[in-house]
């Protein structure tokens, strides 16, 4: 899976894109692309998936969570 936007990750989890500096600030693991036209840190699914999995304290796995995601993606809901 490629990298993904704040966007699509802010979305996936319920929030505005605006919101993005606090997914930031609570250590979402971002990879920043030197010359990169917009500037945006763009999200690497499998630390995406990590981090959530460790924020939800074992209630889901990764897995879990790589199938929603690739729900979501397909236009179904997450």
């Amino acid at each position: 899976m490629k990298l993904q936007p704040m966007a699509t990750i802010c979305r996936f989890i319920g929030k505005r894109p605006k919101d993005s500096q606090q997914l930031l600030d609570c250590g979402l693991p971002v990879a920043r692309i030197p010359g990169d036209r917009k500037h945006t840190p763009r999200v690497v699914p499998a630390a995406f998936f990590r981090w959530m999995a460790d924020r939800a304290g074992g209630e889901v796995t990764e897995d879990d969570i790589r199938r929603d995601f690739e729900d979501f993606l397909k236009g179904g809901k997450a």
